[in-house]
Order: structure tokens, then sequence, then C-alpha cells
């Protein structure tokens, strides 16, 4: 699955105690991976709490998407490569794997919701 890659070497780290409860983490790492397919896979270094069922990816065709893990985890998902852009408004879900440091992993599939400003998300 390497047909497209995209990658992120972001290593800042953000939360904002004015917006409700979540959390916002600007990832520190990720690949975006597509194959001829177009399945996606979106690579990222693990995290401590497991996803749940509502997770899912929120873009709106920019630089930027929002992995939402649970009610109170979000990974903004920065520097996303052009030519990756359209493959993720074209998608409908996408499959995330996050490994941890124990050799175990995430891997969870989630629905891609397509919004108008991603920027308003943030606000």
């Amino acid at each position: 699955m390497n047909n497209h890659k995209a990658h992120s070497d972001r290593s800042d780290t953000a939360s904002d105690s004015n917006r409700s409860s979540k959390q916002t983490y600007k990832d520190t790492a990720y690949d975006l991976l597509s194959n001829a397919a177009g399945d996606l896979v979106l690579i990222l270094g693990g995290q401590e709490r497991e996803p749940d069922n509502s997770a899912r990816l929120v873009y709106d065709g920019g630089s930027d998407a929002i992995l939402y893990r649970n009610h109170d985890s979000a990974l903004e998902i920065q520097s996303i490569a052009k030519e990756a852009r359209g493959i993720l408004l074209k998608a409908q879900e996408i499959t995330i794997v996050e490994p941890t440091e124990d050799d175990m992993s995430f891997q969870y599939k989630v629905p891609i919701y397509v919004v108008k400003n991603l920027a308003s998300l943030k606000e």
C-alpha cells in the first residue's frame, strides 16, 4: 500500500482548555498510504487510550484533518500532501493503525466526514 504516501515529522503538542472538554493534540508523526484500489491507511504514533466506536476523521479538502478518537481525544493531522487530498475527499473510510511501545497496536476503521470549513471546528 504505497502508491501515494504523505509523511509529517511534526513534534509540537498543544492543548486548549477553552474548548469544552476536548483536547486537540497535534500529532508527532504520521504516514498516509493508499493503494491502487484507493484504500487508505493512516499510521500514527501510539496513543495511551483506546479509540472508541465513535472515532471519525473530519476533513475539508485542505492541508489538515482532525481524527476524533474518543470523547476526549482528538489528533490534528497537519500538512497533508497535495497528492493525498483528492483521495481523502473521495474516500468514505480510512484504516487507522497506531503502534504502541509494547509491540501491540490499535487498528480500526473510521468514517471520513467531509465538512466545508475545518477551521470553524477548531475555534
